[in-house]
């Protein structure tokens, strides 16, 4: 008998997110003035919305396994019961160490979990491990996926980018067919642009990959933009983060900005980063739509996931 793969219901929940424990003004890092100016850009925190970032001091098996067990605590489920865990990072030379990935399984009791790693699709890679768990399940093959991220903003003066100020971050959720949790997944999308992975592409093509991955992702959860009440992006600069939104036909008032003075760019864990600060803000209600967006050089993952009835743990 054939699996009806859509009768599948695929829960997200259990979102942990771990800055790095060190909060830092932007302009105190040294050379930022300059570092400004090479990039041709103004240092006004009133324009491009900075204030600090956050620095971590923790091995990555350390904040990647603070994230696992804090995430595994919220949804009640044993870490003997995961079928899979999916990584990512926008930067992975941490997994050049291979004892790294089979320690960090064996040290949180996930000794059934499968590792797989998404290495290659930069800040959009967390957006797309979600996917790639609910596929899993939705196939029959898993039934409770752990996906975790992990990302490094490097030396202070790397922090600095044309797009938005690097902070350090780790993430986990639970995706899983078997617990009530926080979001259902309702649609996905992600395209790819070689040109503007190569910094060769121009607006007209970047519009029409933002266009075409949301309307993919909309389709596929069977709403229009309309029914959206709210959007959680990348952490760019404002005026970045203002035009795609504009560029997509998304109002900037839907844009959840709360974090971007104080935590700016997490690289893979924005969108989970903004989720979730929403809803431990209280906001929001059950049966309410939301668009998650992870934008990368020529590389955009759109994500449709509804408010559950359930109260989110904490």
């Amino acid at each position: 008998m054939q699996r009806d793969e859509h009768a599948v219901q695929v829960g997200l929940g259990g979102i942990t997110v771990e800055l790095g424990e060190i909060k830092r003004d932007v302009e105190a890092i040294p050379g930022a003035r300059e570092r400004f100016a090479a990039l041709k850009l103004p240092m006004s925190s009133a324009l491009l919305r900075y204030r600090s970032y956050r620095e971590s001091t923790l091995a990555p098996c350390d904040a990647i396994g603070s994230v696992v067990l804090r995430c595994l605590e919220r949804v009640g489920v044993a870490a003997a019961d995961i079928d899979l865990f999916v990584l990512t990072s926008a930067d992975a030379s941490f997994l050049a160490d291979r004892k790294l990935v089979p320690s960090l399984l064996a040290r949180h009791g996930l000794v059934r979990a499968v590792p797989m790693a998404i290495v290659s699709q930069e800040c959009t890679g967390l957006l797309s491990a979600i996917h790639i768990a609910s596929s899993y399940i939705r196939s029959g093959l898993s039934r409770r996926i752990l996906v975790a991220s992990y990302d490094r903003g490097g030396v202070d003066a790397d922090r600095i980018q044309s797009f938005g100020v690097v902070s350090d971050a780790a993430s986990a959720c639970l995706v899983s067919s078997q617990e009530p949790l926080d979001f259902k997944v309702l649609g996905f999308a992600q395209y790819g642009d070689v040109q503007g992975m190569q910094g060769e592409d121009d607006f007209d093509q970047r519009q029409a990959l933002i266009n075409r991955v949301n309307a993919a992702a909309l389709a596929e959860a069977g709403v229009s933009l309309d029914d959206i009440g709210r959007v959680f992006s990348t952490n760019f600069f404002w005026p970045l983060a203002s035009f795609y939104a504009a560029a997509a036909g998304i109002p900037s008032n839907l844009l959840h900005d709360a974090t971007l003075l104080d935590v700016g760019h997490c690289l893979s864990a924005d969108a989970l980063l903004n989720l979730d600060d929403y809803h431990r803000r209280a906001e929001g209600r059950p049966g309410q739509r939301y668009l998650l967006q992870a934008f990368a050089m020529g590389l955009l993952a759109s994500m449709v996931v509804e408010r559950s009835s359930s109260p989110l743990r904490t």
